[in-house]
């Protein structure tokens, strides 16, 4: 999957589940290894598509509110 594909693929996830999803959840719904899926998640957090919290010792990220794809 190309990057940019990878990245819509990514908010479109997110936008189906607003109270979020964890890293490994991302990975498991994306087919991708934790690691590349972080480091997309990383991408757009840092662009502002999406928020991240520590969640016990996962990450949980959500869409940012009033971003809808």
């Amino acid at each position: 999957m190309e990057g940019n594909n990878l990245k819509e693929s990514l908010v479109r996830l997110l936008s189906k589940h607003p109270n979020g999803l964890t890293i490994l959840d991302i990975a498991k719904n994306l087919d991708l290894h934790r690691h590349t899926a972080s480091r997309y998640v990383f991408a757009l957090q840092e662009a502002g598509y999406i928020e991240c919290h520590e969640a016990g010792r996962a990450k949980m990220c959500v869409l940012k509110r009033g971003l809808k794809k």
